[in-house]
């Protein structure tokens, strides 16, 4: 049976990641497939976003892409791997995901290889959107995965997971955080448990200090953020 599991989990790591890889080198759109290549390369060379050029979305992407530049170099297959990366990671906890709520492990492979199939290869590249929608479902699935198994330690995730999904694109986020803001009251307000909200805390505690750390570290103005990314785009 544990054999099977790793089987299962290797064969949808290995599958994940390669569908995004095809899907990726089918071809390309000008725009849309370029659209963090050159701003995950000028995070390298110190021209960061907001501070020194205009930014309404993406800023997650950007950074995450410099990170695979810096790892694997600055060209086409690092800009790949990242789209697979976060399509195998994705796929991963959808398949832990659909084990918790009791599903048969067979339609679990399966569940999960259609959910890889369609995630990120609709774009195969990089893209805000689909990151901001990878990170919510991820942040949803995990809330009930926490919910379930009655976990007290791990709900500062959240807040963390959604920071990034935010800072990828505003919108489908925006949304998604107001439903899970209710539910997470109702389930706090029901069940008084003190020890999530306290969790729940520190994980937006760590976003913050994170956040006015890099704006000081990386001497970017609170004011030009503020404009960018959450005046503009409304």
């Amino acid at each position: 049976m544990i054999k099977r599991d790793y089987i299962y989990i290797f064969s949808i790591i290995f599958y994940s990641f390669f569908i995004n890889w095809f899907s990726a080198n089918i071809g390309i759109l000008p725009i849309d497939t370029f659209g963090f290549f050159d701003t995950g390369y000028g995070i390298l060379n110190k021209q960061l976003p907001i501070r020194d050029y205009w930014a309404y979305t993406g800023l997650t992407v950007d950074y995450f892409q410099s990170f695979f530049f810096f790892i694997f170099g600055n060209n086409w297959n690092s800009y790949v791997i990242h789209g697979s990366v976060i399509n195998v990671l994705a796929t991963l906890v959808f398949y832990f995901f659909l084990i918790k709520i009791n599903i048969s492990k067979n339609f679990c492979l399966i569940y999960s290889i259609s959910f890889a199939t369609l995630l990120y290869p609709l774009s195969g590249t990089p893209y805000a959107y689909l990151h901001a929608y990878t990170f919510s479902l991820v942040g949803i699935m995990l809330f009930y995965i926490l919910y379930v198994s009655k976990n007290k330690k791990f709900w500062f995730l959240l807040p963390i997971i959604y920071f990034l999904s935010f800072f990828s694109m505003q919108t489908p986020t925006v949304y998604i955080i107001a439903l899970m803001t209710i539910f997470i009251t109702f389930i706090l307000t029901k069940e008084k448990n003190y020890l999530i909200f306290r969790q729940l805390l520190i994980g937006l505690g760590i976003v913050i200090i994170f956040l006015i750390l890099y704006l000081l570290i990386t001497n970017t103005s609170a004011k030009d953020l503020f404009y960018q990314y959450f005046l503009f785009p409304i």
